[in-house]
């Protein structure tokens, strides 16, 4: 309780931070502002008027004050309009109050809207009603525009922000997460205090003019035209590789970093190198005033002059969360400094924090936010502790390694947490690279961009450096990062394990100083009591702590080691395919990945974008890792058609791989050619699937190959028809029993029943059809083959196999308009349970010894 009251400020700012994280979980409960206002004088008055037990009421008035604060806040973010506004197609006018990307044949920005109405209302008078104008309205939209030639590309490259702008277009709700954990965008924005996208095709109704008043998105206009000219001034000082990363580092855009480049630095958490944060306002700052020393000013004049070009380095680097919690406790610190009234880090970056989440609450869920806290109240705390301990010999040594430890540990639980992995050789890489980033790249860095926005000629001799350093980082990365066995993939851990991992570092922390304290005693010119046995209890008590310590991340790594059911996920990847099956005993099987449908044609290459969406890499692979997906023990291709095969190349980039399963035919394209010689280049053995195979699991678990029915010298072919082709086979699962189909047609289905009823199962697999028929049906799932086309699941197929439950993976408003009418009625018809991704998001199938259940992302 003693730490509680002498450092009032972390008290408070941890409360706040609590009552905040209680208010944004919780329902509103409506209490009004008015009583965080009095929570507020109360608190006042019992220190003012001395009231005993004024401490504890204090602590539970600033919860108090926290919790309704923030619910307030967040019950007034919504939107004016309501859901029957939704998929109308309506006119707007308002501000453009972000910058314009332009990336390929789209353009995305954000507007301020004033007035809203209907272009056309919804097919009845009702609607008509309904939707009646909004003349006074003052809400933000995402606006995404789709160009449709490269002149409306160039004229959306004009547009700024503080434009006044009117448009037609499509109002949509953004779309929330579809799989269980996945990224749920509405919310997001919501965060953004944005509830609504506008979607348009083609510029023709919309009409862009300049603001005939100056205000504040003017002056944001003129810092966004400096910044991108800073990044063209970049652009010429560096080469292609290295622009991006320049300019995520010292201005703060990160659109042209390299996304293979940006992985490699993710994995091995290096990626706070690459976002502005309190490395690059320390360097700036000490940059400023190293350059006025020399100029010969006064200490007093350097500190003023510092602190006022921080505000302007916040605002030309982008304002994130880190920057500015960095930027307002530098400029905190040089006042203090100035004013000889420095006072212990602790207290300002408490100071900073509650500043923050004052001013905007929603700081509270933002990453950068918290990991910037975090690692500096880490830094704070733990490395005059950990220096310590280590030897003075080389005190620049140490201290950087004490920092680099402290901050990965710091880190840990919020990396993690947001971005499942950890790599074993990340404290090496942040050991070497930071102190090589902060003392000379950025540094030099700063000085090519001032030089080379005068004079590019001689700015180019520092940028030729860099240039050599760079290299010199990027093949120390690459070469770290080739390391695989050493990057681990972890499961997002709970709040409370988060809680227990930061409570026990503070625990070990205490006793190690006690163990310390114990040592110097027994050491010094007094003698204690017993110094011997009290020096090895405290060191008992660091040992369990530790191994404590150890259990938990044990635990962590893997959270569901005692759990014995079986989990088949059917995720939602839009049109397309992808199947996660986690057996009783862990093992895990992955069915196809996805894919993104792309049609391109000559002539079109403006449309291409810098980053196209990739469902392998943007979905499927964060719901691996999220799900604590250390390697796959099966991948199983169908067929090699892209909805199913495109996202497994960021799989097997990103995810073990022991075997992988295909149907022994390939697609001669450039997308098959390159997964399949990234598995040659792992040297992941690969099989080709043949019907009466029969693959064991684990003691629960076995796969029945069904399809296709090779012979025996046939060999791998090649085949643009791969429906024909697909893997189609039987999962037993404690009794449960799933027939999963790939995109098998009408043909694929009669050569099953025929084989099955002619008691013949692959010309050389020697297994009895009548009585594997007899064992595997009926099915309890069917998994509906080609997304519910028509070419398949024929009536004698459903009769055949008598399904009590069947899936059918589709996209939302797909273009082939799957799952057919038709289908859907013989499952119906039949008694099918039915369940559909496009409808129902992600659906779960969980088995045990006792029976199965099945959950859905949506109701």
């Amino acid at each position: 309780m003693q730490l509680v009251y002498s450092r009032p400020l972390l008290t408070v700012a941890c409360l706040w931070v609590i009552g905040g994280a209680a208010a944004l979980q919780l329902e509103h409960i409506g209490i009004p502002l008015i009583a965080a206002l009095l929570a507020v004088a109360l608190t006042a008055s019992l220190w003012l008027l001395k009231i005993p037990a004024r401490k504890p009421l204090s602590l539970i008035l600033v919860l108090f004050t926290s919790f309704s604060y923030i619910q307030w806040y967040d019950e007034r973010n919504h939107s004016s309009l309501g859901e029957e506004w939704a998929d109308a197609e309506v006119n707007i006018s308002g501000q453009i109050i972000s910058p314009v990307t332009v990336d390929g044949d789209r353009a995305s920005f954000t507007v301020k809207v004033r007035e809203i109405s209907a272009l056309s209302p919804l097919n009845s008078q009702e609607a008509s009603d309904t939707l009646s104008p909004m003349p006074h309205l003052r809400e933000k939209m995402q606006v995404s525009i789709r160009l449709v030639k490269p002149s409306e590309q160039a004229k959306a490259s004009q547009w700024n922000r503080g434009n006044e702008i009117k448009l037609a277009g499509k109002l949509l709700l953004p779309s929330g997460a579809r799989n269980f954990g996945g990224f749920d965008y509405r919310s997001y924005m919501r965060f953004q205090h944005v509830h609504w996208q506008i979607t348009e095709k083609g510029t023709e109704r919309i009409v862009v003019t300049e603001s005939k008043h100056w205000d504040r998105m003017t002056v944001l206009r003129w810092n966004d035209q400096f910044r991108a000219r800073l990044a063209g001034v970049l652009d010429g000082l560096f080469p292609d590789n290295q622009a991006g990363y320049m300019k995520g580092m010292l201005v703060g855009l990160r659109e042209d970093l390299d996304p293979e480049q940006f992985q490699q630095f993710s994995q091995l958490g290096l990626t706070h190198i690459l976002a502005i944060s309190g490395l690059h306002v320390a360097v700036f700052t000490g940059a400023i005033l190293t350059v006025l020393g020399w100029l010969g000013l006064t200490r007093e004049t350097k500190l003023l002059i510092a602190i006022l070009l921080l505000p302007f380095y916040i605002v030309v680097t982008g304002s994130a969360p880190s920057v500015v919690r960095a930027g307002i406790m530098a400029m905190m610190a040089l006042y203090a400094a100035r004013a000889n009234k420095l006072k212990d880090g602790l207290s300002l970056v408490s100071l900073v924090g509650l500043l923050m989440i004052v001013w905007n609450p929603y700081y509270l869920v933002n990453v950068s936010f918290q990991l910037s806290f975090l690692v500096t109240i880490g830094l704070i705390v733990g490395v005059p502790r950990l220096n310590a301990f280590l030897p003075n010999r080389y005190p620049a040594l140490s201290g950087a390694l004490s920092v680099t430890l402290v901050a990965q540990a710091a880190s840990f639980p919020l990396s993690v947490y947001y971005f499942n992995q950890f790599s074993l050789l990340s404290w090496l890489a942040n050991f070497i690279v930071v102190p090589v980033v902060s003392l000379a790249v950025i540094p030099l860095g700063f000085v090519s961009l001032v030089i080379g926005s005068l004079w590019s000629t001689v700015g180019q001799w520092p940028a030729w450096v860099v240039v050599r350093i760079n290299d010199l980082c990027f093949g120390l990365v690459d070469w770290l990062d080739g390391w695989r066995s050493f990057h681990l993939i972890w499961p997002s851990p709970s709040i409370w394990w988060m809680l227990a991992y930061y409570g026990l570092w503070a625990a070990i922390m205490i006793q190690a100083n006690r163990v310390r304290q114990r040592r110097r005693e027994a050491n010094g010119p007094m003698l204690t009591v017993e110094p011997g046995t009290s020096e090895i209890s405290h060191r008992r008590r660091l040992y369990a702590l530790s191994a404590v310590l150890l259990l938990l991340l044990l635990y962590g790594y893997s959270p569901d080691f005692w759990k014995r059911e079986g989990v088949i996920q059917f995720l939602d990847v839009g049109q397309g395919d992808s199947i996660l099956i986690r057996t009783p005993e862990h093992r895990h099987i992955l069915i196809d990945g996805g894919g993104t449908m792309r049609f391109s044609k000559p002539g079109e290459e403006w449309k291409q974008r810098s980053r196209p969406y990739e469902v392998g890499e943007r979905l499927v692979v964060p719901l691996l890792k999220q799900r604590g997906v250390h390697r796959l023990d099966w991948l199983i291709i169908s067929h090699a058609d892209t909805d199913h095969i495109g996202g497994l190349q960021a799989v097997i980039e990103q995810i073990p791989v022991d075997r992988l399963l295909f149907n022994g035919s390939l697609k001669d394209n450039e997308g098959t050619r390159k997964l399949f010689q990234t598995a040659l280049d792992k040297n992941i053995p690969m099989y080709a699937a043949e019907a009466g195979q029969n693959i064991p699991l684990d003691r629960y678990s076995a796969l029945y190959l069904l399809y296709p029915d090779h012979k025996k010298d046939e060999g791998v072919s090649y085949s643009a028809e791969q429906n024909e082709h697909s893997v189609v086979f039987m999962l037993d699962m404690y009794q449960a029993r799933v027939l999963f189909t790939g995109d098998v047609e009408k043909l694929g289905e009669y050569d099953i029943l025929h084989s099955l009823k002619e008691s013949r199962l692959g010309p050389h697999s020697g297994i009895d059809g009548a009585a594997l028929e007899e064992r595997l049906r009926p099915v309890d799932v069917l998994k509906v083959a080609h997304h519910g086309s028509k070419t398949s699941t024929t009536e004698q197929w459903l009769d055949y196999w008598q399904p009590h439950h069947a899936v059918i993976s589709a996209g939302v408003n797909n273009p082939y308009r799957h799952p057919s009418p038709v289908v859907v009625e013989r499952l119906e018809s039949r008694g099918v349970n039915l369940f559909r991704t496009d409808l129902q998001g992600e659906v779960q199938m969980i088995i045990r010894k006792q029976g199965y259940r099945f959950r859905t992302m949506l109701q």
